[in-house]
């Protein structure tokens, strides 16, 4: 109920015997269950079970006391998401029904992933590795959803224009706590006579604040006390949201944490998106940084602190702004990638090809990618000399559960072997294995351990052939070892 004050303008009173309406919380065979607003006049239930008195789970719940239905529910979600049925446990598929126009007002509010109200992918799911709900992808990647740990920023908006709340304090009796996100605030006020009583207390601590949500186009970050050194075990937790649309861009205009290898001690964690997650982590840092700059993939990031009690430092001090991807519209012009920049773009060519004049378009060279089951490239010019500062790079691709042998029936590139620190031809394996060839060879044969690999450099007439790995199928059969040979 705190979590739900604290973020917007709804208070939660104890009940007097004059209330005739009222939520009482009780235990029904629903387990986790509420009705979405108010059903009629008298008492309500809101049911909080086994296994639901958790801080996001009474806080999903209360959502729904207040007025909100789930998330994926709404009319426009098939645009979002997609509803697996045959994945859903049985009896459970009204759950995951859309709800009519005159059933649901978003209010005009976009999709939110990441409200507290919307399902996890497997909610009422069959089965562990079965998905009931899916996001689809959003800027290359599957947003997350399903969250409990706090309201979304689009939770706290819609409640605002349901409840239609203000920012301005006035009336009676209000108490309410207000935190800067630095160290200065402004406050003013207005009346009319007569004036009765504002009082307001103030604290300044030397210890700055630790973690807090920050809704804004451009701010600062600092670690607690900075510039002075943090207290030994802080952890702290900023949540930043910038305008729908754009990323965040964070620049580190300084940074010194305890120092390990691992940044297992004191560190800063940076995740894409509202939630503390491996797969959203962006970067995890400590020791000192002289200049960096990282991009969310979304509108909104966390970033998590954490000390420990042996070593402390100055901290940290990062600027960040909201950044537009140039490259989600097609204005960019870029012929083939566009690579999204702070306050700009950049044009890339893919393999095989190399930027024009114009910074745009892109111009056929050397390298490429290979898709067959065999065949013969070479190094620009062969048999002649290869050209200065040339980079060719090859990708060769096979159907699966097949291997790539390369011949190299030719090869003489600059270097000796033991070195290759000038030219040199670089074997890249899908698995991130890489070997380096330089120097005269009679012959040089490279078997791949993957269907793909690729090739770069020059000096050289190569050719290869796939060949079927019949021992990634049950071990080719045999007891113990097997080999795979060409054939």
């Amino acid at each position: 109920m705190r979590h739900w004050e604290n973020n917007t303008c709804i208070t939660f009173i104890p009940r007097q015997p004059e209330h005739l309406n009222y939520i009482v919380f009780t235990i029904d065979k629903c387990g986790c269950c509420s009705y979405v607003g108010r059903k009629s006049n008298g008492p309500q239930a809101i049911s909080i079970g086994k296994n639901c008195d958790k801080f996001g789970i009474v806080v999903h719940e209360l959502g729904h006391v207040i007025g909100f239905w789930h998330e994926h529910t709404r009319l426009d979600r098939d645009q979002h998401v997609d509803i697996f049925y045959k994945s859903i446990q049985q009896a459970q598929d009204y759950n995951f029904e859309k709800l009519k126009s005159d059933e649901i007002d978003s209010l005009g509010e976009p999709y939110d992933y990441a409200s507290i109200m919307h399902y996890a992918r497997d909610t009422f799911s069959r089965g562990m590795y079965l998905d009931t709900i899916l996001p689809k992808v959003k800027f290359g990647q599957r947003p997350e959803i399903g969250q409990r740990m706090q309201l979304s920023p689009g939770d706290i908006s819609q409640t605002k224009k349901l409840y239609k709340c203000t920012d301005k304090l006035c009336g009676g009796v209000i108490s309410r706590t207000i935190v800067s996100t630095s160290n200065r605030l402004f406050i003013q006020t207005q009346t009319s006579y007569p004036l009765f009583s504002i009082f307001a207390h103030y604290i300044g601590f030397v210890i700055s604040v630790c973690g807090g949500h920050i809704i804004g186009d451009i701010g600062t970050i600092q670690s607690p006390r900075y510039p002075e050194n943090y207290m030994p075990d802080e952890e702290c937790k900023w949540l930043i949201t910038v305008q729908e649309g754009y990323q965040i861009a964070l620049t580190f205009q300084f940074f010194n944490l305890e120092t390990h290898k691992d940044c297992i001690y004191d560190r800063l964690e940076i995740y894409d998106g509202t939630v503390v997650e491996s797969t959203a982590l962006l970067s995890k840092l400590c020791g000192q940084i002289v200049t960096k700059t990282l991009v969310s993939h979304f509108n909104t990031a966390l970033l998590l602190f954490i000390s420990d009690s042996s070593v402390q430092k100055e901290g940290f001090h990062i600027n960040f702004v909201k950044e537009i991807n140039e490259c989600k519209s097609d204005s960019h012009g870029c012929e083939h990638r566009c690579v999204n920049k702070i306050g700009g773009y950049e044009c890339k060519c893919n393999i095989g090809y190399s930027l024009r004049s114009d910074g745009k378009t892109c111009q056929s060279t050397c390298g490429g990618i290979i898709k067959a089951s065999n065949g013969t490239f070479h190094s620009p010019n062969y048999p002649l000399n290869y050209a200065p500062l040339k980079t060719c790079i090859w990708q060769i691709e096979a159907n699966n559960e097949y291997q790539i042998i390369v011949n190299f029936t030719h090869f003489d590139v600059e270097g000796m072997k033991s070195a290759c620190s000038y030219d040199y031809v670089l074997i890249q394996s899908d698995e991130g294995m890489e070997e380096r060839y330089c120097g005269y060879y009679n012959s040089l044969v490279y078997t791949s351990a993957t269907n793909r690999i690729k090739i770069e450099k020059n000096g050289f007439l190569a050719y290869f052939i796939t060949d079927l790995n019949e021992c990634r199928n049950n071990n080719g059969g045999c007891q113990q070892r097997c080999t795979n040979t060409i054939g």
